[in-house]
């Protein structure tokens, strides 16, 4: 179901369309979403892009019906907060990037037990991450934080699978070896130019 590049300002309803597997609404005017539009979602939603719009806010539990879902684009909105995602179990691409987050506190769930791969969160305000934001994402292949306001790299030792690590144009002054290589590491590409660095361990 694609109606991008219209004037919407509200998620229609689509719960008739039981079988339904993509959603792209992006290029229109959505603003803030409710909790109840989730409900109007068939959860046989496999990817749903809403990128480009108004959005400044996401309730909590709008990804409630979608357990489902593989690909979410929430990019180029005007996001202040990071959405709940912890019910999208079957998540694997999530792009948050352009927006206007600033913070990702504690309580910001991914999902769990979840196949996540990719992670775009570029081109926020975000000054940093909580410990648990990345822990258990055994799949990961793909994270970039680049264009933010960092001052240390996230603890990355989880993320086993981690291939790519795009965290450059940020205010990074150090490096922990203790938290940039993981285990079983499988880091090919790492980008953290344009930072505050003066010294990088041997370590690393």
């Amino acid at each position: 179901f694609h109606i991008m590049f219209n004037q919407i300002s509200e998620f229609p309803d689509i719960s008739k369309l039981t079988n339904l597997r993509d959603l792209q609404i992006n290029h229109n005017r959505i603003a803030n979403v409710a909790k109840w539009i989730s409900l109007e979602f068939p959860n046989s939603l496999f990817s749903l892009s809403a990128q480009n719009n108004k959005m400044t806010f996401i309730h909590e539990n709008f990804f409630i019906n979608l357990t489902k879902l593989e690909r979410l684009y929430l990019n180029n909105n005007e996001l202040t907060s990071h959405p709940d995602t912890s019910s999208l179990v079957k998540l694997q691409i999530l792009h948050l990037y352009h927006n206007f987050i600033a913070e990702v506190n504690e309580t910001v769930a991914l999902p769990v037990n979840n196949s996540l791969q990719t992670i775009a969160i570029q081109n926020n305000r975000i000054e940093s991450f909580p410990s648990s934001y990345l822990v258990n994402l055994r799949y990961l292949t793909s994270l970039q934080i680049y264009n933010n306001r960092l001052t240390s790299l996230p603890n990355i030792t989880t993320l086993i699978s981690l291939q790519t690590l795009i965290a450059h144009h940020n205010l990074i002054n150090k490096i922990d070896e203790k938290n940039i290589l993981p285990k079983n590491n499988n880091l090919m590409n790492v980008h953290i130019y344009n930072n505050k660095l003066s010294f990088i361990p041997d370590e690393v």
